[in-house]
């Protein structure tokens, strides 16, 4: 398939599936049934998706972008901008951050702007942002 990738329903993730690939189209079937199809794409390394195929809590995340929330941020207050892009920068891949920016925009609405400034002052100068890798090895009894 030219290496590019399909979505399929989320319920699917690790299951068998067959896949039939016609010159304009390809559809997916799960035991004989037809689950997804889409329209063919010959971009090596790019995605087609279909929202529906999306676990709703990250169908709400549809159309959001890293530019658009820092964006939002902004309009909160320099401090909360700052700290949504760090928030965003610190991950692997943006998107891991888009709960804990919304869940700042969202407190946003409840708190008055020189608190929210003060918090994310703070949450910057302490690096409160950041989750740093927990290690992995033996664990020693410190009793």
């Amino acid at each position: 398939m030219e290496r590019h990738y399909y979505s399929v329903p989320y319920a699917l993730v690790h299951q068998k599936v067959d896949v039939h690939l016609m010159a304009e189209a390809m559809e997916v079937l799960h035991l004989g049934v037809r689950v997804a199809s889409h329209v063919r794409s010959y971009e090596p390394g790019k995605a087609t998706s279909l929202t529906e195929h999306m676990p709703k809590l990250h169908q709400k995340y549809v159309g959001r972008t890293p530019t658009r929330l820092m964006e939002e941020a902004q309009q909160v207050g320099p401090s909360i901008g700052q700290l949504v892009e760090a928030i965003l920068a610190a991950k692997r891949h943006p998107e891991m951050g888009y709960r804990s920016c919304l869940g700042i925009l969202r407190l946003a609405k409840t708190y008055p702007a020189e608190r929210m400034e003060a918090a994310a002052r703070r949450a910057l100068r302490t690096r409160a942002y950041y989750v740093f890798p927990i290690p992995v090895g033996p664990v020693r009894n410190r009793c």
